[in-house]
């Protein structure tokens, strides 16, 4: 039995490009697309959802996959602010939101946000959501990788997410794999990162680069 997971082949159509800060108590500018002010949903939640770290210096750059009907899918680094926990404090957060607003026009959708955390003469951050597929993620082979090694004790009902982070180092070694957020049913989140865990199915990562990757579980419908 394989849970139901939604890979993005579709992205949200044509957006315009805007921008829009936190509060200053916060000492973070925060940038989204403006897709119908979806982008901005998207940040206002991970906003909600986020601490600033006490050594955030510096800025982080992700892409958020998210399903039509409002799930994370992946949260991916773009640009690192060279300090692994500041990251990683920003795809935690969209971890703890958990769901978003269902996307525009019934389509899955691919939102970028950049968190720039000091205003060192740095210029104003940007964020798109792209009208056009992309070529597939790394987050999105190890889905795929996992998927059908993902096998589910009969009799097990109801809708479950889990959403599980890996540190993949440059020659492929899985360094670190953490139940992030836990689906509330032990079998599933077991079966997850039992796939996880099985030969082939992390793979080299992109530019022979470290990734940290956010991944997020779905199983519904059973």
């Amino acid at each position: 039995m394989f849970p139901t997971l939604q890979p993005l082949h579709l992205l949200a159509p044509a957006l315009v490009a805007g921008c829009l800060t936190a509060a200053p108590a916060l000492a973070v500018a925060v940038s989204a697309d403006s897709s119908g002010g979806y982008g901005a949903q998207v940040m206002d939640i991970i906003l909600a959802n986020w601490t600033k770290p006490a050594d955030a210096t510096g800025s982080t750059s992700v892409i958020v996959r998210i399903t039509n009907d409002g799930k994370p899918f992946s949260c991916e680094l773009r640009k690192s602010s060279g300090k692994s926990g500041v990251d990683d404090a920003v795809c935690m957060a969209v971890a703890k939101a958990g769901i978003f607003p269902p996307t525009p026009y019934a389509a899955p959708a691919e939102v970028a946000l950049t968190f720039v955390y000091d205003d060192a003469g740095a210029p104003p951050a940007t964020a798109q959501a792209s009208a056009q597929a992309p070529a597939k993620s790394y987050a999105d082979i190890l889905m795929d990788n996992a998927r059908p090694h993902i096998s589910l004790p009969e009799g097990l009902q109801g809708e479950y997410s889990a959403t599980v982070r890996l540190l993949v180092q440059p020659d492929g070694t899985l360094a670190e794999y953490k139940m992030e957020k836990p689906s509330g049913s032990s079998a599933f989140d077991a079966a997850v990162l039992r796939a996880l865990l099985q030969p082939g199915v992390i793979t080299l990562p992109p530019e022979g680069k470290e990734q940290n990757v956010y991944l997020t579980f779905s199983l519904a419908g059973h």
